[in-house]
C-alpha cells in the first residue's frame, strides 16, 4: 500500500494564514488585532461540517466557527469566551475570511428584482464586500449629550447571544442599558436610559455606528431583466456553510485507491488531498 508523503514542499504545504481584525480585543488596555488561522485540513473541514448540521443561533454559529478555524486571537488561544468579546463586525469579519478561505472569493446570490419579481443571477466577489475599520476610542464610545457625557460600548458577541436568547427581540432602551458604561464619569444610574429622548438615542447610535466595526451587508444589484436597481440585504454569517458530504466522497476516494485510513485522509492539508484525487481522475481518464 502507497505511503501518504508528509514531507511536502514548501509549495504544496498549507501555511497558517495570518491577518488583522477591524477593531481587535482589549489585553491589559492594549488593542489587539492579529489572528492566526488553523491550517486547513480534512479535520478543520469535518468540524466546521458538523457546526453548520446543528441548528444554533447565528451568533453561537460564529462563535463556534471561528473557535474551530481560529487558532490564535491577539497572541492567545482561542476560546469561547475570547470569541464572543470580539466585536459584532470583528466577528463577520472573520467569518468572511473563513469563507474566502473555504469557499473561494466569488459566489452567486439569486436575488429577487423588487420592480418585476424575477429572479436573476448576481455574481459577489467576496473581496469587494466592504468593510468599516474600527474608529477612535474603540470598544468604548464618548457621547456628549450637552448635560451628560456618556460612554457606551461596541456591541459584541456577548451581546449577539444574549438578544438570541430573549423570547421577544429587545427594545432599544433595552439594548442601550445593556450597553452603557458610565455618565459623567461615574456609574449610571438605574433609569437614566429610560430619561433620554428621541434626538440623544439617535445621537448615540450615529456615534456608535462611526466607531463600531463593520462588514457590509447592503449590496446593490441590477435586474437583468428590467434593469431596475435596488438594494438587497446579503449576512455573510447566515449565509456561510461548509456542507461535509464532498470530504466524505473524498475520504471514500482515497481510501479505495490507496487503502488509507481516515486519520491519514483527514491530516492531509486540502491542497494535497485534491491533487491526489486528480491523480485518481488522471489514471481513470476523467480529466482530458
Amino acid at each position: 500500500m502507497p505511503a501518504i508523503n508528509k514531507n511536502h514542499d514548501p509549495v504544496e504545504s498549507v501555511s497558517q494564514s495570518a491577518l488583522s481584525l477591524l477593531g481587535g480585543v482589549l489585553v491589559e488596555g492594549e488593542l489587539m488585532r492579529s489572528v492566526i488561522m488553523r491550517p486547513i485540513d480534512g479535520h478543520l473541514e469535518k468540524s466546521l461540517g458538523e457546526i453548520c448540521a446543528q441548528k444554533t443561533s447565528i451568533p453561537q454559529r460564529i462563535t463556534d466557527v471561528v473557535c474551530a478555524a481560529v487558532e490564535d486571537i491577539g497572541g492567545f488561544p482561542t476560546e469561547p469566551s475570547r470569541v464572543n468579546a470580539l466585536s459584532a463586525g470583528d466577528r463577520r469579519y472573520l467569518i468572511l475570511q473563513i469563507a474566502c478561505l473555504f469557499e473561494g472569493d466569488g459566489l452567486w446570490l439569486s436575488p429577487t428584482c423588487g420592480r418585476c419579481s424575477t429572479r436573476y443571477d448576481l455574481y459577489l466577489d467576496r473581496r469587494e464586500i466592504p468593510v468599516q475599520a474600527a474608529g477612535p476610542g474603540f470598544p468604548n464610545v464618548s457621547v456628549d449629550l450637552g448635560a451628560k457625557q456618556v460612554v457606551v460600548r461596541i456591541p459584541n458577541g456577548e451581546d449577539e447571544l444574549w438578544v438570541a436568547n430573549q423570547k421577544k427581540s429587545p427594545t432599544e432602551i433595552e439594548m442601550l442599558d445593556r450597553l452603557l458604561v458610565s455618565v459623567d464619569g461615574n456609574a449610571p444610574l438605574k433609569g437614566f436610559v429610560d430619561s433620554l429622548g428621541r434626538k440623544e438615542l439617535v445621537k448615540i447610535d450615529q456615534v456608535l455606528d462611526g466607531v463600531a466595526p463593520d462588514v457590509g451587508s447592503q449590496l446593490k444589484a441590477t435586474c437583468a431583466a428590467c434593469a431596475h436597481e435596488q438594494v438587497f440585504s446579503y449576512d455573510v454569517a447566515a449565509s456561510f456553510c461548509v456542507f461535509s458530504d464532498g470530504l466524505i466522497e473524498d475520504v471514500h476516494r482515497l481510501a479505495s485507491t490507496y487503502h488509507w485510513t481516515e486519520k491519514d485522509i483527514l491530516d492531509l492539508p486540502r491542497n494535497r488531498r485534491r491533487r491526489y484525487l486528480n491523480r485518481i481522475d488522471n489514471s481513470r481518464g476523467l480529466h482530458g
